[in-house]
């Protein structure tokens, strides 16, 4: 046997151990070819999980758990379901293990955010979620959610409390009779889901982690992982892998899907790898790497002298095979329902038979131009010009290994079927000194897709809604409130007039606008039917301020906005007093009595001639409110006025007094 087979037999082991088949079985595969072996593993016996199904809220007691990768839109399992007081706990198991970040909450299809403290807002059906329901979320921690915990101290004890995955828990209170139909039409049933992006992988090219929807970090982490196959990371090739994880960046392909810890692993395997075209493989050091995605130039040429024999056959019947290739996709633009690609036609067939369909689904495929090029890809593979199995002498032992940088390409020298090919599977035998190679043909046609038109994303459509009116007549001010003995805290005030409609419900949100842009809006406090909004204790500093009716249809730009300076202490102090001053040498020396109360500082302005508008800023003096207080000034020689105001704690100005004429020699 050549070199190969020591490496491959020494991993016999763990691949009869983690993917599942004997060990006899994986000895056999020696002998049949890496390429074929891996593709064998990877040959899918029953589906994953259905995007239906992974989006639901089941009711089950014993449910599989389920991992995700990528952004993904997630039911889940209720673990705990009571009514309380007129008030619904759910507690809903999304994903095992944490996920990279939770991304949005929907309820019941609508997108809903969360506010401070933890109540759900919905931002565009026809009511207010707010007070009807609260979620809280754990993400990979313990659900030790307090108000459970509370209401139900003997049903949900540290026993029960779910460890390691991502939870929700809601408490649904009935609204008044007359909106319960509006608000929650399902009732009880009411779907709860999280869109996330999933589990964090490895990526070998940069050694870091984090989230990442490349099908080759993507398959590595469902490799490697606990819940996954449990290969030993000894036993990847992190350079291949880094390879093709380049060219799924370059050629855009992405994997994004839901699996159960019940699935058989070579068909979740095999859902990451159609999303890219890709099989694992083993390289000649026996580890394994990730090929495919796209053509690959071959290195090497098995020549006409070196072939022993031929059987080939076409790869096309045009009397049987399918003229017509549907492909199906989740799409998160489409609220990751499943979407059609355009379909792909040979219409010279079509003029000439009937027509028959071939549907590719690739569930995990979130992208409709990505899906394209799959389509284009499957329909080459699986109308090649010839399929062909050669016998070959010793040098088709060249032929066993892929370069990895796609495709497993050879070329071959024949006078009937010369050309490129895609190698299949490779056998060979030292005593013979024979190779066995099957081969289909191939092109590269992964570089020239024509990328037809996509169904056009939902945010895009018009939707049948009520534009509501653009609130009016938006006032801000700021209001003193007392917090506890003499502490006081400033809040902002927002009035806006009567719309003289019953229908509306008034939304504020402000932010700081001196701070970085990033800074988020937060919603102010308005009462049912009010017109007036109400901050909680804010700092001092400039804010803008937005007002918009619930369920409002007009752009973010419509929105009346404002700007206000909070100030916390508003009130002007008094002029200071006494203020004199004379000339000292080649200095102005200057006195006053500071202001008795709300003092901070005294400060001075000085002009060339007797006019305080144009006066120029020269110091703050501090001291003691009430106090008498001085200051030496030291321009140039000439004649000057001088000013002085008293600054309140947050430096509001009080009148300037009368100007001191000084002149300087």
């Amino acid at each position: 046997m050549a070199i190969f087979s020591g490496a491959f037999t020494a991993i016999v082991g763990f691949v009869s151990t983690t993917l599942g088949i004997s060990v006899a079985a994986a000895t056999t595969l020696t002998q049949v070819g890496v390429s074929l072996a891996i593709s064998a593993l990877t040959k899918p016996k029953q589906p994953t999980i259905p995007p239906q199904e992974v989006q639901a809220n089941i009711s089950q007691a014993a449910a599989a758990r389920r991992r995700s990768y990528g952004k993904v839109l997630l039911g889940g399992v209720r673990a705990f379901f009571e009514a309380k007081d007129g008030v619904l706990h759910i507690i809903i198991v999304h994903n095992e293990g944490a996920v990279s970040e939770i991304l949005d909450f929907v309820i019941d299809g609508e997108k809903v955010v969360l506010n401070g403290s933890g109540v759900t807002t919905d931002t565009d059906g026809a009511f207010s979620f707010d007070g009807l329901v609260r979620i809280q979320t754990r993400n990979g921690t313990q659900s030790d959610y307090a108000d459970l915990l509370a209401a139900f101290p003997a049903m949900w004890t540290a026993a029960h409390r779910i460890d390691g995955s991502v939870t929700t828990y809601a408490r649904l209170t009935g609204p008044s009779p007359s909106r319960i139909s509006a608000i929650f039409p399902k009732g009880a049933n009411t779907v709860i889901q999280m869109i996330v992006n999933g589990a964090e992988v490895f990526d070998p090219r940069t050694d870091t982690v984090g989230f990442d929807d490349n099908p080759a970090l993507v398959a590595r982490d469902f490799m490697s992982h606990p819940d996954g196959m449990r290969i030993p990371e000894i036993h990847f090739d992190d350079d291949a892998i880094g390879t093709f994880a380049d060219i799924c960046d370059a050629q855009g392909y992405k994997a994004a899907g839901t699996y159960s810890l019940n699935d058989e692993p070579r068909n979740v395997l095999e859902a990451i790898m159609k999303n890219c075209d890709g099989q694992p493989y083993l390289t000649p050091e026996g580890k394994i790497g990730l090929m495919g995605g796209q053509y690959s130039e071959p290195d090497m040429t098995i020549g006409q002298d070196d072939i022993l024999e031929v059987n080939w056959e076409t790869g096309v019947d045009a009397m049987t095979d399918f003229n017509v290739l549907k492909g199906t996709y989740t799409s998160p633009d489409h609220n990751f329902k499943t979407e059609e690609a355009p379909e792909r036609r040979n219409e010279a067939l079509l003029d000439i038979q009937a027509e028959r369909t071939e549907t590719l689904d690739v569930p995990w495929c979130p992208d409709g131009n990505q899906m394209q090029k799959l389509m284009q890809t499957f329909e080459m593979r699986e109308r090649p010009r010839y399929r062909v199995n050669i016998v070959t002498n010793l040098v088709g032992i060249k032929a066993r290994f892929p370069k990895g940088d796609g495709i497993h390409t050879i070329r071959i020298d024949h006078p009937r079927i010369g050309g490129v090919y895609e190698v299949l599977s490779h056998g060979y035998s030292a005593e013979s000194g024979k190779c066995r190679i099957g081969l289909r043909s191939t092109y590269d046609a992964w570089s020239n897709v024509d990328l037809k038109p996509l169904s056009p994303p939902l945010s895009s459509l018009s939707q049948n809604v009520q534009v509501n009116p653009v609130p009016s007549g938006l006032a801000l001010s700021q209001e003193i409130v007392a917090i506890s003995g003499e502490t006081s805290g400033v809040q902002i005030v927002a009035q806006v007039s009567d719309p003289n409609r019953n229908d509306l419900q008034l939304i504020v949100e402000f932010k700081r606008a001196d701070l970085l842009a990033f800074f988020p809006w937060t919603r102010m406090s308005v009462a049912e039917g009010a017109l007036r909004a109400v901050s909680g204790v804010v700092g001092e500093g400039e804010y803008d301020v937005r007002a918009y009716w619930f369920g409002q249809g007009a752009a973010e730009e419509d929105y009346p906005e404002g700007t206000i300076t909070v100030i916390s202490n508003p009130t002007v102090p008094a002029t200071p007093t006494d203020f004199d001053g004379s000339a000292s040498g080649s200095s102005a020396s200057l006195s006053w009595v500071n202001a008795p109360a709300n003092y901070s500082a005294t400060r001075i302005f000085r002009n060339t001639v007797d006019s305080y508008a144009g006066a120029s800023f020269v110091d703050d003096v501090t001291g003691l409110a009430g106090q008498p207080s001085s200051f030496t000034d030291s321009p140039a020689a000439g004649t000057y006025f001088y000013w002085a105001v008293t600054l309140n704690p947050s430096f509001v100005p009080s009148p300037e007094t009368a100007s001191v004429e000084i002149t300087i020699a």
